[in-house]
């Protein structure tokens, strides 16, 4: 009888030790897997798709040729907008203020389009390039409002008309934000080979029509005004005044040409990447032209700031010149 019980425990006794075995297989394998290779697994919404993935966050990001250039120029326009706003200049403190926030406003609308390049899944792309549209309206805005003020065309109608535009922009921004309802900017959006890097490949709406068209009114106002500056003025603050024109108009054509679609490269948005010529003109503009502490005063306004006690002073002071000089004749 023992050997009966011992012939059907020894089987049992086996597939125990079996099962035990491969249990502590499963284990070691488990963590010698883990430390060789982690990953954690998790499910990634990409609009109407799931997939799982572990190191694929990375893959959704491309480097481009245009990489280093955008991320470079963002970086200088946020270290100068530091430099304008603790500096010594001799700019009012609201022409300080505006040029502060006019170069903020440009690196977040480089730094938009870095992002808006870099990724690759089709739905994040695209709402990276709705914030690039949402972030150029306040540049547009802020550009002008300093060359008003630079100019010294502030005047209360001009003021009110910087407050339309910038109510104007407020809707536009409304827009943008909410395209994935109406589709008046983007009818639709797909992805795009172009050379080594994926770029979006988009068929503009109406709505975009009409932001490009206020974009570029903004534009048009700011070169008449720095035009005028160009005419009205001599020396340094000419070449102080070219050199702020080229901010506008570097862009602006560059945009344009786009536009037209006479640029092979439909995919880009050459007016962001032409933001390293205008931090170039920036550059050229503070070093050479001393543009943060000259600017152009108008006849009318110097006047206006000038007390009737000193100019009647200035009056007796030439009559006395004038006397001396006739009796020294004598």
């Amino acid at each position: 009888m023992v050997l009966v019980g011992l012939t059907e425990f020894l089987p049992a006794f086996g597939f125990l030790l079996q099962q035990r075995e491969r249990a502590v297989s499963r284990r070691q394998h488990k963590f010698h897997s883990s430390v060789a290779e982690p990953r954690h697994q998790y499910i990634y919404d990409i609009g109407t798709t799931y997939k799982e993935y572990g190191d694929e966050f990375l893959v959704n990001w491309q480097f481009t040729p245009y990489t280093l250039w955008l991320a470079g120029t963002g970086v200088f326009l946020v270290l100068f907008a530091g430099y304008v706003w603790r500096s010594d200049s001799d700019q009012a403190f609201r022409g300080r203020y505006l040029a502060t926030a006019l170069l903020l406003a440009a690196a977040a609308y480089n730094f938009a389009y870095l992002l808006t390049l870099s990724h690759t899944v089709l739905d994040t792309k695209l709402s990276l390039n709705h914030i690039e549209l949402v972030m150029l309206l306040p540049l547009v805005w802020t550009w002008l409002a300093y060359v008003q003020w630079y100019t010294r065309r502030d005047t209360n109608p001009s003021r009110r008309l910087v407050r339309v535009s910038g109510i104007i922009s407020v809707g536009l921004i409304g827009m943008v934000l909410t395209n994935p309802i109406h589709q008046l900017v983007y009818q639709s959006a797909t992805l795009q080979q172009t050379g080594a890097f994926v770029a979006l490949n988009l068929v503009v709406g109406p709505g975009f029509r009409l932001y490009q068209a206020y974009v570029y009114l903004l534009l048009l106002g700011s070169v008449a005004l720095l035009t005028t500056a160009i005419i009205q003025t001599r020396g340094v603050i000419r070449r102080q005044a070219v050199s702020l024109l080229a901010l506008s108009l570097v862009p602006g054509i560059a945009g344009g040409a786009d536009i037209l679609g006479l640029t092979p490269y439909t995919a880009l948005n050459l007016a962001a990447l032409s933001s390293v010529i205008s931090a170039a003109a920036i550059v050229v503009t503070v070093r050479r032209f001393q543009w943060l502490d000259l600017a152009p005063v108008s006849r009318d306004h110097l006047f206006d700031a000038v007390a009737d006690p000193i100019v009647a002073i200035m009056h007796s002071i030439t009559y006395w010149i004038q006397t001396l000089n006739s009796m020294r004749s004598y």
